[in-house]
């Protein structure tokens, strides 16, 4: 599959090594290096974020007895073909999910914090996270695109930053694959999922996600990256959207997986 876009190209003016490796020691120095989930003094981790070892592992820590398709706990006497009783009667748009955690305790906080502009560099780290988890917990087949949910231009506007875009090119700088991060767009502003019942959540984000013209993704295989998912509406609004300019199959990942209003 061949995924292609008209990009300018950008030049940045690059500094000597030298200056560059005195000015990081310099900052290092001044400003020692802190976790970016508890602020304690720590050093990068071997995948280059900064996570203290309790942190990425209380951020890190996915369950054993998800179920693959859905991703919702399911213990493995529950699991039939590859369905747990939370999704055997129901059609989604994606084919398999995979999160860090449920959405309680640290892993919530987390989700919270990264809506938040000045909280990006944890949603960098949680990125590199992801690219750990999916190493450990692949998919059925890898993936060739990562793309994330996006938001409406508005709302992005106002909030001044994407939990999920962040994610998204964190992970596939991790993973060294491209990222689209304009793939998909919303087509209007959407009210609160957090706010809705299960039902209204389908109805709030019907057909809310069109792919970009931009792109030739026929016969690909991408991944969703979103920051929380909770019924799974939101992800599979935006994976019928790009099944349906083409793409053969959609997997998504997410930091949080939310286990309440699942009817």
């Amino acid at each position: 599959a061949s995924v292609s876009r008209a990009a300018s190209s950008r030049f940045s003016l690059l500094s000597p090594r030298w200056l560059k490796r005195w000015t990081a020691s310099a900052a290092d120095l001044l400003f020692p290096p802190s976790c970016t989930f508890c602020d304690e003094p720590s050093s990068p981790r071997e995948d280059g974020t900064l996570l203290c070892e309790t942190c990425a592992s209380r951020l890190g820590q996915a369950r054993k007895d998800n179920c693959r398709r859905c991703g919702m706990p399911a213990p493995a006497l529950k699991v039939d073909d590859g369905k747990c009783t939370d999704c055997r009667d129901r059609k989604f748009s994606f084919s398999e999910v995979r999160s860090l955690g449920l959405y309680e305790n640290d892993v919530r906080q987390a989700v919270l914090r990264m809506k938040h502009h000045e909280q990006e560099h944890l949603a960098m780290a949680l990125g590199r996270r992801l690219a750990a988890l999916l190493e450990a917990n692949p998919f059925t087949e890898p993936p060739e695109l990562i793309a994330p949910v996006p938001m409406h231009w508005l709302t992005r506007l106002v909030r001044g930053t994407s939990a999920a875009d962040t994610l998204a090119r964190s992970l596939a700088a991790a993973v060294s694959l491209p990222v689209a991060g304009d793939l998909l767009y919303c087509r209007r502003l959407l009210k609160k999922q957090g706010m809705l019942l299960a039902s209204e959540r389908k109805t709030n984000v019907r057909g809310a996600f069109a792919a970009s013209r931009r792109y030739d993704i026929s016969g690909a295989k991408i991944l969703l990256v979103d920051d929380v998912i909770t019924t799974g509406a939101t992800c599979d609004s935006a994976a019928q959207a790009l099944l349906e300019a083409g793409a053969a199959a959609v997997y998504a990942v997410s930091v949080a997986r939310g286990t309440g209003m699942r009817t």
